[in-house]
């Protein structure tokens, strides 16, 4: 895994499937992302994502 290929999933693929599955089940747009501690995925991604948390395992 590298910081652009996980970069590119986040924002191409997750961020849409967790908006449009929010969406047609009508919730809020709030989403938690649980991640391992793997050093290639970047701290900073939900900065534009006010309602989507990432947070990282020990």
């Amino acid at each position: 895994m590298t910081s652009s290929i996980y970069e590119n999933w986040f924002h191409q693929h997750f961020v849409p499937a967790v908006l449009r599955h929010l969406h047609q089940q009508q919730l809020l747009p709030k989403a938690l992302l649980l991640l391992d501690n793997c050093g290639a995925q970047p701290k900073v991604l939900c900065s534009k994502y006010k309602k989507m948390v990432i947070s990282f395992l020990p």
